[in-house]
């Protein structure tokens, strides 16, 4: 309404303007209909501009910032969750964004300069250059022997359940091991889905426990697990059991009990509460200073390489740390 009210306000202000032009053009071009007729069409077109603009520009900012949905932010997979009889279209967003700085490779031709290099797709039989669209995918059963499959007999395998995110069942949180865990999605219901959505995400949360599915994004069959969170349900990505591999073996050691205490006194020394705001990448820092200091024509200044002194006493190099600890403890504190 105050979108409306303020279209209305508008037009009118500009309406009074545009009348006091028009009755003049009326009073001294009547002779003159072409004259006319032009105002009138100036007028409407220029009700017709603001209207339009309001409509397509204004009103679609204004309901973005209200939607939890950033259209900045690309769509990694579209879905719908599925627990019985219950079916949520959602939308999956990535949660991470890649902020490292990027490289890329160069050449020097026979003038000095610098030059970017490229890659091609080539055809080994005609050896020349082969479009995208020409490019199909392959398995390969026997050496040299290949079976092609197109972007349509794949989306033909697919069945309803593949497509959709099908919960299987629930679990408590604390069952699934960090070590399956690979990579997170935000979930966003679809307008209509947001009902179901909230009552799923408030159960879930309730009894501490997630919910475990399976869905079918790109080729590849991925095991989810939904996770509530105090505001979404993130979609985590969990590595099938085949795909996890045995750790390596470590030589078994017996401890001290006096080298257990003095490191678990060293482990509550160092213990902070856990603040994501605080830790930056502070390598990408020193690595973007380095390229401006080489923009200005200057020379890289080489960072401190001392090695760490090796572990001979480790009772020693225990209560070392621990009094380190204690000291920037205590420097913090005064700061």
């Amino acid at each position: 309404m105050c979108i409306i009210s303020c279209i209305c306000n508008l037009l009118s202000l500009l309406n009074i303007q545009h009348t006091k032009r028009i009755s003049s053009s009326f009073i001294g071009y009547t002779s003159n209909p072409f004259h006319v007729l032009y105002n009138l069409c100036t007028y409407l077109v220029i009700n017709i501009i603001i209207i339009v603009y309001f409509l397509f520009f204004f009103i679609p900012v204004k309901s973005n910032i209200n939607e939890r949905r950033n259209d900045i932010m690309a769509v990694a997979h579209k879905s719908a969750i599925s627990v019985g009889l219950i079916y949520v279209p959602v939308s999956l967003y990535k949660t991470t964004r890649n902020t490292a700085i990027s490289f890329n490779q160069l050449c020097k031709d026979e003038n000095g300069k610098y030059q970017r290099i490229k890659y091609q797709k080539l055809c080994p039989s005609c050896n020349s250059e082969v479009k995208s669209s020409d490019i199909i995918k392959g398995y390969e059963y026997e050496k040299g022997k290949y079976v092609t499959i197109s972007n349509d007999e794949l989306e033909r395998i697919k069945s309803k359940t593949d497509k959709t995110i099908h919960v299987l069942h629930f679990a408590k949180m604390t069952d699934i091991d960090q070590l399956y865990y690979d990579k997170n999605y935000y979930i966003v219901p679809e307008p209509g889905g947001e009902k179901a959505f909230e009552l799923l995400r408030q159960a879930l949360l309730s009894q501490k426990k997630v919910a475990i599915a399976k869905t079918v994004m790109g080729t590849k069959e991925e095991l989810i697990v939904l996770y509530p969170t105090k505001t979404d349900i993130i979609a985590k990505i969990l590595f099938f059991q085949e795909e996890i591999q045995p750790a390596p073996t470590i030589n078994k050691v017996s401890v001290d009990k006096n080298e257990l205490e003095m490191a678990k006194t060293l482990i509550n020394s160092m213990t902070d509460k856990f603040t994501p705001e605080v830790y930056h990448d502070e390598y990408q820092a020193k690595l973007h200073d380095a390229i401006q200091t080489k923009i200005n024509g200057q020379e890289v200044v080489v960072a401190d390489d001392s090695q760490p002194n090796s572990v001979i006493d480790l009772m020693s190099a225990l209560q070392q740390s621990i009094d380190l600890a204690n000291t920037q403890a205590s420097n913090n504190m005064a700061a």
